[in-house]
């Protein structure tokens, strides 16, 4: 199993005895705080005092250089206390894992600390796109306010394919919960344009019941994104292939269904895959002249959708290029994302 195929539920859990044999010492109890995509994280208490937070992650996730890394660079950040400490054993429960172990100590934690420190290419993107992103860096977790500049930062060198109009009506289909919906209202509102554009952009996901720890459904979640994004932003539980959206400027998918496999891992039933559909659709969607706009997570992907999209009358493609923004901390283990952009003929009449 390859490090981007490796989850949450693919990692053995941390119990006692192994907390034990990692710190060398006696421990009163281990309590599991959460899990991250290919993470989870424990606290443990120690039976003298004290406690260490460990991260048990899959073998060559790169998260233990993104740690110490992280670190070296916040280590003069009175935010950041001092005596964090980085370092990693074999797990003993298997030898794909690796534990990150870390004082726990009161503060602000390490992602607080990035939030309140965007590097010179976050900086950039402020002064483009400023308007309101500076009230999701204040009310957004540090994590959704990475992931828009980072949608932002790929959208961003595409620009130049906005349609040069005061008005732009997109989707955003397979929306999940529209965490990014801040960074494509302000790309579609500011992108390649001296004046704003109006926007109506509307995220839309068939899959948006289910519930999150915190008691909300993914919708709930997705309508204050949307919320936040600003006016003309809208989320819909639906199915697209039975939408009736026409005329559209602009059909966004990022990270689409285009091999089973996807499909499977994201638990949706196998009547919903339906890629060749799912782009006729899209096409039918847009306006003559309109863009679509699809990330791959991967060259398999990528290489499916530009075969996919050859049959699919009246699309052009404009270009392909790799996903290479740095925004988020997971960055170099998706590096074959790649952004594709095509054109509906602009003499392609509707049916």
């Amino acid at each position: 199993m390859s490090r981007l195929e490796t989850t949450k539920d693919d990692l053995p859990s941390l119990g006692l005895p192994d907390a034990w044999t990692l710190l060398r010492e006696p421990v009163e109890s281990v309590t599991a705080l959460g899990t991250g995509n290919r993470s989870r994280v424990y606290r443990i208490t120690l039976r003298e005092g004290g406690t260490r937070i460990a991260r048990v992650t899959a073998r060559g996730s790169g998260r233990v250089e993104r740690e110490r890394a992280v670190r070296a660079m916040l280590g003069n950040d009175p935010r950041v206390p001092t005596v964090h400490e980085v370092f990693v054993r074999d797990h003993p429960l298997s030898s794909a894992c690796d534990v990150v172990l870390m004082r726990d100590v009161p503060g602000e934690t390490l992602h607080a600390a990035l939030h309140a420190r965007p590097d010179a290419a976050a900086l950039s993107l402020w002064r483009q796109f400023g308007e309101g992103l500076a009230a999701l860096h204040a009310r957004s977790s540090a994590e959704v306010y990475r992931e828009n500049l980072y949608v932002l930062d790929a959208l961003d060198a595409h620009a130049d394919c906005l349609p040069a109009q005061p008005a732009v009506r997109a989707l955003d289909v397979g929306s999940k919960d529209f965490c990014y919906a801040t960074a494509l209202h302000r790309w579609l509102r500011h992108g390649h344009t001296g004046a704003p554009r109006a926007v109506q952009l509307d995220g839309i996901e068939i899959d948006g019941h289910p519930v999150y720890r915190d008691g909300y459904a993914r919708a709930d979640h997705a309508e204050a994104y949307a919320r936040e994004a600003g006016d003309g932003v809208r989320y819909r539980v639906e199915d697209f292939l039975a939408s009736d959206d026409r005329d559209v400027d602009v059909v966004l998918f990022w990270y689409p269904f285009v091999l089973r496999y996807a499909l499977r891992r994201w638990g949706l039933p196998g009547r919903h895959f339906a890629p060749e559909s799912l782009f006729r659709r899209a096409a039918d969607a847009l306006r003559p002249g309109g863009l679509l706009v699809v990330v791959n997570h991967t060259q398999e992907e990528h290489l499916r959708l530009r075969e996919i999209l050859a049959a699919v009358p009246g699309l052009t493609v404009l270009r392909a290029a790799p996903v290479t923004s740095a925004m988020v901390d997971y960055h170099d283990t998706v590096t074959e994302r790649v952004m594709t952009l095509a054109r509906r003929s602009a003499d392609d009449e509707k049916d």
